[in-house]
């Protein structure tokens, strides 16, 4: 009876979450498609590595200025309805996409309009996990949330031999824009949830001073410069490395895998820990640095190691970062994520443009030890953030988070 009523619990639970990461995903699969065709895409469109960078920079840079407004849209339709927003929307660009993107202008242009859809889409998942994931059950639930950005990167990944080196990089629009088209008609699943997540006391309550909150804007900033970079310029650094397309491509899939693992597992892990998150934080963006140099070796074996290592680790603290602050912040959560998450769109913007410019003046591999470099100082920067957290505030730190520190 116990085990049957568990499996029940669980069901809705799962949908919920999956529906989550199929919308959260979609909408970014125009920027992952790109990266993961653009050996195919550059020839067709002719242009260079340096301006992948400038398409990255044109979708990071569109969802960056939009993102302060959406949240109005999704507070008039509801999470639901943004999200099936999201679908058709991103159905339609990948289509405009496949039939008339003749010049890079075009394409740039697509990708503006794709990431303001992606950041439609980010406000309506966070709503919609909030509805109906219970509050205790929330940490593993963003991170199988952030787990989107690498689910949609090992889609693209695999799409490259399957569909790209097939039936051309326009039908892998166009199948991805099908699949959109199905996720808008789709019922959501799970059950919104009737009770309001537990009120912490108001000794409880803390809010993070604005030198703490800009420490954790610049340390998750130069990690998403990296994060943006990884994703962006895997294939072509593999290549480049001696792999060829269609293994560069399974090279993306089988990294991103890793991805949603490290993103996943670092949330079910916050659900079982009082505190220390920040720590964790700065411990994957120091590790992923690790991997970063091994890609700088430049010799393909190695190359794969250090892949799957930035990607699984490196790029795996999205979700347990917004999920501390929130614990950090819990007097204005939102301003909070709001405040720091403009960091780290301005290091998706930025990562992609320099590190192409890089390449283009120098090399991948001087270039992937510069990101080792700068996830490494990330992390410091992300310890400094805590210690700094800790002296300001001790004692509204171990009461939002139990007693264990940030």
């Amino acid at each position: 009876m116990a085990g049957t009523l568990t499996g029940r619990l669980r069901s809705p639970l799962l949908a919920a979450a999956a529906d989550a990461i199929a919308i959260s995903a979609i909408s970014v699969i125009p920027l992952n498609l790109v990266a993961a065709l653009s050996i195919q895409i550059a020839l067709d469109l002719h242009f260079s590595v340096g301006a992948l960078g400038a398409a990255s920079a044109a979708f990071f840079g569109s969802q960056a200025a939009f993102s302060p407004f959406v949240g109005r849209i999704v507070d008039r339709l509801g999470s639901v309805r943004s999200m099936r927003l999201t679908a058709v929307l991103v159905a339609l660009n990948l289509g405009v996409s496949a039939a008339a993107t003749r010049s890079l202008a075009t394409l740039m242009v697509t990708l503006v309009v794709a990431g303001a859809i992606n950041a439609l889409a980010q406000p309506a998942t966070n709503q919609f996990v909030a509805e109906r994931i219970p509050f205790r059950r929330q940490g593993s639930a963003y991170g199988a949330k952030q787990s989107a950005i690498p689910v949609a990167s090992l889609a693209a990944g695999l799409a490259v031999p399957a569909l790209g080196l097939t039936i051309g990089w326009r039908w892998t629009f166009t199948a991805f824009a099908l699949t959109a088209a199905l996720l808008a008609i789709r019922r959501p699943g799970g059950r919104q949830r009737r009770s309001s997540p537990p009120q912490p006391s108001p000794r409880a309550l803390v809010m993070l001073r604005r030198g703490s909150l800009v420490l954790l804007s610049i340390s998750s900033g130069l990690a998403a410069a990296c994060g943006s970079s990884l994703s962006v310029f895997l294939v072509q650094g593999a290549v480049a490395t001696g792999w060829s397309e269609a293994a560069a491509g399974l090279l993306l899939a089988t990294a991103s895998l890793f991805g949603v693992v490290g993103r996943f597992a670092a949330g079910v892990r916050a659900d079982h820990r009082d505190g220390r998150h920040l720590v964790v934080v700065a411990a994957m963006m120091i590790c992923g640095a690790t991997g970063a140099a091994l890609m700088a070796v430049g010799q393909p074996v190695v190359f794969v190691i250090g892949a799957i290592v930035s990607y699984g680790v490196g790029w795996g603290w999205p979700g347990l970062f917004i999920f501390a602050v929130v614990r950090l912040n819990s007097a204005r959560p939102a301003a909070a994520t709001a405040f720091v998450q403009g960091g780290t769109a301005i290091g998706a913007v930025s990562g992609p443009v320099a590190f192409g410019l890089w390449v283009g003046e120098q090399s991948f591999a001087s270039a992937w030890a510069a990101v080792a470099v700068l996830l490494v100082i990330a992390g410091l920067v992300g310890i400094a953030a805590r210690r700094r957290i800790v002296r300001e505030d001790p004692f509204g730190v171990n009461a939002a988070v139990g007693g264990a520190g940030t």
